[in-house]
């Protein structure tokens, strides 16, 4: 059974926007300056390689990837987070 995940990365310099980085990834971003917040859908044992997955898509932008790993999920981003449960075919698993 899938479940919503949050991971956070910290990028330098900031990036104006994280455009297609991200594409083919079931994915929620949230770019505040530096630091990037990024919601997913997985099934429990897919986790570590979607994280992966995402780190390796960071690495490859017009910065630097500083930091990255695991965030709490907020209840601000229940919205979201249904949306992705609710999302078929998720690329995230």
């Amino acid at each position: 059974m899938r479940q919503v995940y949050a991971h956070q990365a910290v990028l330098s310099p900031a990036p104006a926007s994280i455009g297609a980085v991200l594409d083919g990834h079931d994915v929620v971003t949230r770019l505040d300056g530096d630091r990037l917040r990024i919601l997913f859908a997985a099934a429990p044992d897919q986790v570590d390689l979607v994280r992966s997955r995402l780190d390796a898509a960071l690495s490859g932008g017009d910065w630097e990837l500083v930091s990255s790993g695991c965030a709490r999920v907020d209840t601000e981003d229940r919205p979201d987070a249904r949306r992705l449960l609710r999302a078929k075919g998720a690329k995230s698993e």
